[in-house]
């Protein structure tokens, strides 16, 4: 079963498709920053896998991070890892690399994926968290 934290706190049971697409295009910045960290959680609950879904401050795109096993990855759109923008978790800041930052049409199928499959979306390239520069490593 797939469970949908929504960055408020609330619980969703077995998610659609289409509410979760329709989160991900139409929600404004206050929804996705409400609550502790401002992040969206997708959980298998079967195999424990998750989609977690961030939108960093001034910016209408997402950091998306598919955790499982211990591993943490995230989406590279392409570029270099120059640019970033702030952010926070737990409250402690950290940095977002923009060249893993997806548009609001990309994440929304990135979820979609993930609903059905429990996996990372194939069509986006993925890389490590820890193989990121060391600028970028949490606090």
């Amino acid at each position: 079963m797939i469970r949908y934290e929504a960055p408020d706190g609330s619980l969703t049971d077995s998610p659609t498709p289409d509410f979760l697409r329709s989160l991900l295009l139409s929600q404004p910045a206050a929804y996705w920053h409400a609550g502790g960290n401002g992040e969206g959680v997708l959980t298998d609950t079967g195999s424990r896998a998750m989609l977690c879904i961030k939108q960093p401050p001034e910016t209408d795109r997402f950091l998306l991070t598919f955790i499982h096993n211990a591993t943490y990855a995230v989406p590279h759109v392409g570029g270099a890892f120059d640019d970033f923008v702030m952010d926070e978790r737990g409250g402690d800041p950290f940095r977002v690399p923009v060249a893993c930052l997806v548009d609001r049409t990309t994440a929304a199928s990135a979820v979609v994926c993930f609903v059905a499959t429990s996996s990372m979306m194939d069509s986006v390239s993925w890389v490590q968290w820890d193989d990121l520069p060391e600028s970028y490593h949490f606090p």
